[in-house]
């Protein structure tokens, strides 16, 4: 089934967003393209050095959605975290389709993917830009974070099962054993769960990283609210968790990290731990379902899958841990007891 939201994807050249840019937001320069998953991306730079992003929305995003968008890097930005901003707005029509336009500032920065290496304390900073950032959104609402998307782990099993054809034997074992991990610690505790408006795809190349200080890089800023939603909170976390899992020989010492890091910020319930492991697991299986769906419709778009071999292998890897350890361990990262009521036991000899 082809995902919604490739339907409305824009085509311009180099030269209309030049002209975009010029003719619209009095913003002259050359422009590059930029990898984007739904929307049109370009960098402009002018011949003084000046850097912005143009984005031209995929035609499914509605005023709504873009308004909530820049709402949430409003009052970020006011909280004194690194995103985005909006320098300008407006709406263009491109082969019949209405498109938002919007001018956005650029970010200093390297992808944390391209980081070598990727540090425990790197991952930690993650999880605390992250926490400090739902904290800053705690009580915000906006009726353009309630739309439908495929990418909200309360679909994830609509969307999964909708998306997997294709896969080998093997591959589709490995994705109906976290349709299972979901079924039996997610969709039974999700009405439980604290919802809020999130950012919602805290990627390795969505989250920047500066010079090195004292040795390590440190977290810079974070790109790309387009799919910023209300959801359970916890997925914040357990998205960016999961993106940097592929890096590490043990893929639960970057979920356990993460943990750390968020929980400092914005603590995690008992409940949000417990399904931390499945959350992390299905928006994997969710990232390999979707980019092999869009990935048949733009074979020439690598960006897509630039993830996806990285996830296959973390999945796999995932496949080998018992979800009651995954629990434990993410419990004691969180700086609970490893095993529930286990202070209480009464060791006989």
């Amino acid at each position: 089934m082809e995902p919604k939201i490739a339907r409305g994807r824009p085509n311009l050249s180099i030269s209309e967003a030049e002209t975009l840019a010029r003719d619209i937001f009095d913003f002259e320069g050359r422009a590059t393209s930029l990898p984007s998953y739904q929307d049109q991306n370009f960098r402009i730079q002018t011949l003084g050095g000046l850097r912005a992003v143009l984005k031209i929305s995929n035609q499914e995003v509605s005023a709504a959605m873009l308004d909530c968008q820049s709402e949430v890097m409003r009052m970020l930005t006011e909280a004194g975290l690194p995103v985005p901003s909006v320098m300008g707005q407006t709406t263009i029509q491109i082969a019949g389709q209405v498109h938002h336009v919007r001018l956005v500032s650029w970010l200093e920065g390297t992808p944390l993917a391209l980081a070598n290496p990727i540090t425990p304390v790197m991952e930690r900073a993650c999880g605390a830009r992250l926490g400090r950032m739902d904290t800053a959104l705690t009580d915000f609402q906006h009726e353009g974070a309630e739309s439908y998307s495929e990418w909200d782990l309360a679909h994830a099993e609509t969307t999964i099962t909708e998306h997997m054809e294709g896969f080998s034997a093997e591959d589709r074992l490995l994705i109906e054993n976290v349709l299972d991990l979901y079924r039996h610690f997610v969709a039974p505790v999700w009405k439980d769960l604290p919802l809020a408006v999130i950012h919602n795809d805290a990627n390795d190349y969505n989250i920047l990283v500066g010079p090195a200080l004292n040795g390590a890089s440190s977290v810079s800023g974070l790109l790309d609210f387009g799919g910023v939603m209300h959801t359970a909170r916890v997925c914040n976390a357990a998205i960016c968790g999961a993106s940097l899992a592929p890096h590490h020989a043990d893929p639960m010492d970057a979920l356990c990290e993460v943990v750390r890091g968020y929980h400092r910020e914005c603590p995690l319930s008992e409940k949000e731990l417990e399904v931390f492991f499945a959350l992390a697991c299905t928006r994997l299986a969710v990232n390999v379902c979707m980019s092999a769906a869009r990935y048949r419709l733009e074979p020439e778009n690598d960006y897509l899958i630039v993830s996806v071999a990285g996830a296959w292998t973390c999945l796999r890897k995932f496949s080998e841990v018992h979800p009651r350890l995954a629990h434990c361990r993410i419990r004691d990262a969180a700086g609970f007891e490893a095993v529930p009521g286990s202070k209480n036991l009464e060791v006989r000899v």
